[in-house]
């Protein structure tokens, strides 16, 4: 499905239920909105090893503006703007307090979100990501792992 953001359209996929049996009544399971890399990528490599948690969470899976099935103008592609689709989906959809997970650059879109909305997010999971992106110390650390190309020759200083 698609969540207009009225300059966008983010389109979100949803895996598990919001609300589970107990007893005689129904409780409502947190949200784990899971936050794909890239630029350039789109949720689905993620859905194998993050539609796992449905059965302890509802899992929406979204894919960043610009990205995959998500429109908006590239004028638009920064992370502020990102962090702030995060919470304009929530509101949209009525999801308070959710589980934030970022992959990568992911992780960066997460980090401006929690700093935009300190209060929003009950949980900030960051994976394999970082505060700033710094390729000269990225260059340096994949020439001392041993890459090749000439593009990383020389990076460290």
């Amino acid at each position: 499905m698609f969540v207009n953001l009225g300059d966008a359209k983010i389109f979100v996929d949803t895996v598990g239920s919001q609300l589970q049996p107990c007893g005689n009544h129904m409780v409502e399971r947190p949200v784990l909105i899971a936050l794909h890399g890239g630029p350039g990528f789109d949720h689905s490599p993620m859905r194998p090893y993050f539609d796992r948690f449905a059965d302890t969470h509802q899992g929406l899976d979204r894919d960043l503006r610009g990205n995959g099935r998500a429109s908006g103008a590239p004028e638009t592609w920064t992370l502020k703007r990102w962090g702030q689709d995060i919470k304009q989906v929530c509101d949209f959809l009525g999801i308070e307090r959710p589980v934030v997970l970022g992959v990568s650059f992911g992780g960066m879109v997460a980090m401006s979100y929690a700093i935009q909305f300190p209060e929003h997010p009950s949980k900030l999971i960051l994976s394999s990501t970082a505060a700033k992106l710094n390729l000269s110390a990225t260059y340096c650390m994949m020439e001392k792992m041993g890459a090749k190309s000439q593009k990383y020759r020389g990076a460290c200083f």
